[in-house]
Formats: C-alpha cells, sequence, structure tokens
C-alpha cells in the first residue's frame, strides 16, 4: 500500500498514483488547513465533489484548530469528514509513519 497526504480535494497527483498503482492500493487523506475548510462545509458548493471523493476512498480531515478559530462546529460539516486537533501536526505524523505529502 502506498499512503499519500494531499492538502485538495483535486490533487492531480493522487489521482496519477491511484491510475498507476491502482486506487486499492493508494490511500489518499487530504487534510484541510484554514480558510481550506470551507470546501469541507456541508452547505458548500463543493460538498457533492468531496462526497464523490469520499465515496471512491478518500479520507477528508478538518484541522480542529482552523474549526475553532473560524467557529466551525463538527456538525456544519459533511458527514465523514474526520477531525484532527491540529492539521499540521496530522500532517508530521504521517509523513513520520511513511506518507508522501503532495502538494498541489
Amino acid at each position: 500500500d502506498v499512503g499519500l497526504v494531499g492538502v485538495a480535494a483535486d490533487d492531480v497527483g493522487a489521482r496519477h498514483a491511484q491510475a498507476e498503482l491502482g486506487a486499492g492500493n493508494v490511500k489518499v487523506p487530504v487534510v484541510v488547513i484554514g480558510q481550506g475548510l470551507g470546501m469541507l462545509m456541508a452547505d458548500a458548493l463543493t460538498a457533492n465533489g468531496v462526497q464523490d471523493a469520499m465515496a471512491a476512498g478518500v479520507e477528508f480531515v478538518a484541522c480542529g484548530n482552523s474549526m475553532k478559530a473560524q467557529k466551525i462546529d463538527k456538525a456544519d460539516l459533511i458527514e465523514g469528514v474526520g477531525v484532527t486537533v491540529a492539521g499540521y501536526v496530522e500532517l508530521m505524523r504521517r509523513q513520520q509513519q511513511g506518507w508522501a505529502y503532495l502538494r498541489p
């Protein structure tokens, strides 16, 4: 298995990795920090695209610190979006576990 950490829902590198290695062999979590949280809101224009990506196996993780700063509750997010205390720490943790970090 190959693990990739991305920062955008439309991460071309992640899609290429899935195509090359097989979608079942590539896990793609998207850690969302700061203003990017808007794309994870249940009422966002991007909600359908995020849900489609989740249905295809992409994991979305919201930064809890960013949520707190923007006064966003977990209930405001698309169902199934995970929350971590600190997005940057989540990125570092996954990299330490051997995940590759792809940036758009």
